[in-house]
């Protein structure tokens, strides 16, 4: 537990707009010291007196809220939660071997709604979510997930187009993607 003690301000405490009165163009020159005596950096005494050295305006307080409600605003924490904002689908890529695996997620949706295309080291899934209501329904929440989506996906070897093999059941998608042999080291001889 942390306890904070105050001290009491000295009896010479004055605000650094007291000493604007007094002394105005101190103040122009951003100067937030006091000028009495007994504050003075020029006394060296020690009259346990202590200054506050800055004062914030309340305007720079105000200008702070300000940016901090644009920047809310700006953000999407008011738009709807359940669109997908990130990358979707999720993908797991492997390496086994020479060859890629990629497993990716796609719950409620239909294998006959997925395009997948695949060039040198490009993997391209697209696809269409479909979530339908029956008329006359009321949704009074709505975190399912639907529209078009379309990822791409670079891969750290050139895959051979002719040999992918994709298979889908339950809704995850599992992509064999072989190393295409133009991209595989070759044994040079020397003579």
């Amino acid at each position: 537990m942390l306890i904070v003690r105050r001290k009491p301000l000295p009896q010479c405490w004055h605000s650094p707009l007291d000493s604007a009165k007094e002394h105005p163009k101190s103040i122009a020159r951003g100067a937030t010291r006091s000028t009495c005596d007994c504050c003075s950096p020029r006394d060296t005494s020690s009259k346990g007196c202590s200054m506050i050295t800055a004062f914030a305006d309340p305007f720079d307080a105000l200008l702070s809220l300000q940016r901090e409600l644009e920047a809310r605003f700006a953000s999407d924490w008011l738009h709807d939660m359940t669109t997908s904002r990130g990358p979707f689908p999720p993908i797991n890529v492997f390496q086994q071997g020479d060859d890629i695996l990629a497993l990716m997620e796609l719950p409620g949706i239909d294998k006959n709604d997925l395009q997948i295309q695949a060039q040198a080291n490009t993997i391209r899934i697209s696809g269409r979510k479909r979530v339908d209501y029956s008329n006359g329904v009321s949704v009074h929440r709505r975190e399912r997930v639907s529209g078009e989506f379309d990822r791409t996906l670079s891969l750290p070897v050139q895959v051979d187009p002719d040999r992918i093999k994709a298979q889908y059941r339950d809704g995850l998608l599992a992509l064999f993607l072989p190393r295409a042999e133009s991209d595989k080291p070759h044994s040079i001889k020397i003579k």
